[in-house]
């Protein structure tokens, strides 16, 4: 038992000091959920949204997202 927890203990020391190492972000991806596609609010929505006169049915842009 006494094993296990000196393991658990040095695995939380080291873990916070390695990630020090890494450095800063130098970009981030972010793949959108559902909602933020194109479309599938129309399709949540039931078709209440967006107006017709305003986009493509179906469409909350007018472009590429």
């Amino acid at each position: 038992m006494m094993k296990y927890v000196l393991s658990a203990l040095a695995v939380s020391i080291a873990l916070p000091a390695s990630a020090d190492t890494l450095g800063p972000f130098t970009g981030l991806l972010v793949f959108g959920d559902s909602l933020s596609d194109p479309g599938n609010r129309f399709e949540l929505t039931n078709g209440t949204e967006p107006p017709q006169s305003l986009y493509p049915l179906g469409q909350f842009t007018n472009g590429d997202t």
